[in-house]
């Protein structure tokens, strides 16, 4: 202890005040920090309840369906419930401002696997019938088809076209093209939509954050895939890469 009226007295008191402010301030940190995990965890709980109710109600409505259609369109919304049920769990674990630390588990998938992921996408049914090659590619289908769906969703968004799927194998990769036919993206801002929160002059009037393809870039990246844009002629192109097993 020092007498706070000595040469270094107050000095040294002011020392001792920033300390305690700090503590408070950490004190605080781990406090919202806590909140924060306990309020994910709420909230994870409250809507599983939901999902679940959707899922088992989709189940019973296509017990009694008849109409292929409509079977294909239940299918769906179980296969959807599912993957929300799934993302809410992945929500324990990361936050927007973590991506970086989103579990993505690379494994051997087979390619016919990917058809059904673009195929769960394509809720509006407006995918032209397309094949992949058969092959073994790299890949979490968790992940992929989050990427597929944001990929699948900006073209219902901004083309509102019938889109158009290709696929070949070049040289270690299978490569995936997802094509609209609608105005693309002027292009200086061709190198932009890919990054974090970026939304174009043309997004002005919808809705959306301007993470999608900043989102499926990243995931694709931590499976050693690749993700780019390009514009056409006739349309707008989101190209994906995943490497081969």
């Amino acid at each position: 202890m020092m007498d706070k009226h000595g040469v270094f007295g107050a000095f040294t008191e002011s020392f001792d005040l920033m300390r305690e402010e700090l503590k408070r301030a950490q004190e605080n940190e781990r406090n919202a920090e806590r909140s924060k995990k306990e309020l994910v965890a709420s909230l994870s709980h409250d809507i599983k309840t939901p999902v679940a109710s959707i899922r088992a109600a989709a189940e019973f409505m296509l017990v009694a369906a008849r109409d292929e259609k409509d079977r294909r369109q239940l299918e769906r919304i179980g296969e959807k419930a599912e993957q929300i049920n799934t993302l809410i769990t992945n929500m324990f674990h990361a936050t927007l401002e973590e991506l970086q630390e989103l579990s993505v588990t690379a494994a051997e998938i087979q390619s016919i696997s990917i058809a059904r992921l673009v195929r769960n996408a394509d809720y509006r049914d407006m995918v032209l019938p397309f094949e992949i090659p058969s092959c073994i590619v790299l890949a979490d289908p968790v992940r992929l088809q989050q990427i597929l769906d944001n990929i699948v969703s900006n073209a219902y968004k901004y083309a509102d076209t019938e889109i158009k799927v290709s696929s070949v194998i070049e040289g270690n990769e299978l490569v995936i093209k997802i094509i609209d036919f609608g105005p693309g993206v002027p292009d200086d801002e061709l190198p932009l939509v890919t990054g974090k929160f970026y939304r174009g002059k043309n997004a002005a009037d919808m809705g959306g954050y301007g993470l999608g393809l900043y989102i499926a870039q990243t995931l694709l990246t931590q499976m050693s895939g690749t993700l780019h844009c390009e514009n056409r002629s006739d349309g707008f192109s989101v190209i994906i890469s995943l490497k081969l097993a």
